[in-house]
């Protein structure tokens, strides 16, 4: 996904909108897919885990 990003950035470069790579990455990070949420069944395992932990300390 970052590379498809650094495609989006350097089209952006190209137009004179922005100079700086992170900045734009961290401007457009939903909209590139950077950053992924979690799986449902991810936080149901997680879930699970710290009811049986917390029991147990």
């Amino acid at each position: 996904m970052v590379f498809r990003g650094l495609y989006h950035f350097s089209r952006s470069l190209l137009r004179g909108k922005i100079t700086d790579a992170v900045t734009y990455l961290v401007q457009h990070h939903k909209m590139l897919g950077l950053i992924k949420q979690e799986r449902k069944r991810h936080r149901e395992n997680a879930a699970l885990d710290r009811e049986i932990w917390e029991s147990t300390a």
